[in-house]
């Protein structure tokens, strides 16, 4: 199984210890009795996401796990930028597009026109409408109305980690 040891001030002592095996996971708090955390496997669903006030956590990887990760992970298309959790925010923030048809860097907090993110998926001063994302459509704005906004309005607000 996996291992981990998580420090909290939540906790008297300061320490959560849990092993996570095929059965389920089971953590032992502190030292003492054995507690079985249920835990949801489906994947997170996308909603209707804020146009303010946007959490990269709450909102911007929900939408990323909900329309980008198929081909934007470890064997998929887009694999040569993941978008998965961990990986995401340092793929995207202050990061140097790769594709030479559309330069720039993937994400310039505070300015979502100049980020090649927002112009991917909005369409938005692309030369060529073939560059938006998701590759092939249907696109965001089909997908999810409001996601596209939330994308601008995290950057906008400064495209923080939270």
């Amino acid at each position: 199984g996996l291992y981990f040891n998580v420090h909290s001030a939540a906790h008297g002592s300061g320490e959560i210890r849990g092993q996570i095996n095929i059965s389920g996971p089971v953590f032992t708090l502190d030292g003492g009795s054995p507690a079985t955390v249920p835990i949801s496997t489906a994947p997170p669903q996308a909603g209707i996401f804020p146009a303010s006030g946007v959490s990269f956590s709450n909102h911007i990887q929900i939408i990323l796990n909900s329309y980008c990760i198929a081909c934007h992970t470890a064997g998929g298309i887009g694999g040569f930028l993941p978008l998965t959790v961990g990986a995401s925010y340092a793929n995207l923030v202050n990061a140097p597009a790769v594709k030479p048809l559309l330069p720039g860097i993937r994400v310039i907090p505070g300015n979502s026109g100049d980020s090649v993110l927002y112009k991917r998926v909005s369409g938005t001063g692309l030369p060529d409408q073939s560059l938006r994302m998701p590759q092939g459509g249907p696109f965001l704005d089909t997908l999810n109305p409001s996601a596209i906004p939330a994308i601008k309005a995290w950057i906008d607000e400064g495209a923080l980690n939270n």
